[in-house]
This record gives C-alpha cells, structure tokens and sequence, in this order.
C-alpha cells in the first residue's frame, strides 16, 4: 500500500467521500488500517459486533447474516471501486488499496470525531470497539 501525493481526479475525489460517508465502511477501513488485511468473515465479525456494541444490544445471527450480505454486496464493492480496498474473492482476504494520502487524513479525523466522548479521546481501534 503506497499512499502518496497521487493526484486525483474530481470523480475519483467524489467516489471517495461518498464511500467515506458511510460509517460501516469507515469501520473496516479503520479496522484494515490497524491489521493489514483481514478476511470478509473476520471483517463481519468485526462490523457485527461493533454496530451491536455502538448500538448497546446483542449482536443476533440474524444480524452476522445481514451485515455478511451487506460487506459482500454493497460496502466491499464500494470500497473496491473506489480503489480503496483490495479484495481477493479467491481466498476472501481484504486488504487496504493504493489510495491517495488524504483518505487517511480524513479517516483520522472522523476516527477522532467518531470515537470521542467529551473529555476521552480513543488512542487506537481497540479503545474504540470496547466502549
């Protein structure tokens, strides 16, 4: 992954924000950009559990279900068409695109704005999963 001074074109910049404006993608680039890679059935674990956790419920099967069809069907495609994710449909593995540095810049931000509590500012996913 080589996130450089990449110049984008305006379509490339809108497809970007528009995958960005989407808190469950935001999440599995959040949780890519602290593990590398994960696989879509680790990815959906992850997703389930955290909207459950934000949501103060149980995460149900009925649920892991709908957020599988959801990642596989709407949010990886996005992210894949946006070059910001890469996906091996082979071996189910996800690993981050070569996008350029500003997605990171605006998903450190909205990490920070969605994570902070007043006074409590989250150091890393896990601080932000486990609230």
């Amino acid at each position: 992954m080589s996130h450089g001074a990449t110049q984008s074109p305006p379509q490339a910049v809108d497809g970007r924000l528009e995958a960005l404006s989407n808190h469950t993608r935001r999440f599995v680039l959040y949780y890519l950009r602290e593990h590398g890679d994960a696989t879509q059935n680790e990815l959906t674990d992850v997703v389930t559990g955290w909207l459950a956790t934000t949501a103060g419920t149980d995460a149900d099967p009925g649920a892991h279900d709908e957020r599988r069809i959801a990642l596989q069907h709407v949010h990886l495609p996005k992210l894949r068409e946006c070059a910001l994710v890469e996906h091996d449909p082979d071996t189910g593995v996800v690993a981050l695109g070569d996008y350029p540095a500003w997605v990171d810049d605006c998903l450190d931000v909205t990490f920070q704005v969605e994570a902070a509590a007043p006074g409590d500012r989250p150091q890393s996913l896990r601080d932000l999963i486990d609230r």
